[in-house]
């Protein structure tokens, strides 16, 4: 069962992941130290992770490793709210950067952005809560 409590390192780490999301998906703009968070960094199966996309997915790693309840052996008996938070959440912070029709799609009104940036916060928030 899961514990309504919060993860304070998740929390820490909530607006590098909200800031990631935004530069992923063209609504931010962000530089530091010379380095433009939309500058690519590698290629994976011909799309190109930039330093947000990576960012948005060390993230979304380090709170989901970080969780008490989620262990990896342990994916089909999470709790269901908690399963879905986390899985619309990584489907779209890995998918928009590595599936270039979702990206295209999401890409395409500033509406799609915005939506997107906030379910793949809430979810994060969500997923950081429920422990």
């Amino acid at each position: 069962m899961a514990k309504m409590e919060g993860d304070w390192l998740d929390f820490a780490l909530s607006g590098l992941f909200t800031l990631a999301t935004a530069v992923t998906v063209g609504i931010a703009q962000v530089q530091l130290f010379d380095t433009s968070f939309s500058d690519g960094v590698t290629l994976f199966g011909g799309s190109e992770l930039t330093v947000a996309a990576l960012i948005g997915i060390g993230t979304l790693g380090i709170m989901f490793v970080t969780n008490d309840n989620t262990e990896f052996g342990d994916l089909t008996t999470m709790d269901d709210v908690y399963s879905i938070a986390l899985a619309v959440t990584a489907v779209l912070t890995v998918g928009i950067p590595l599936i270039p029709q979702l990206e295209s799609f999401i890409t395409s009104s500033d509406f799609l952005r915005s939506a997107a940036v906030g379910v793949m916060a809430i979810g994060y928030g969500t997923a950081a809560w429920i422990r």
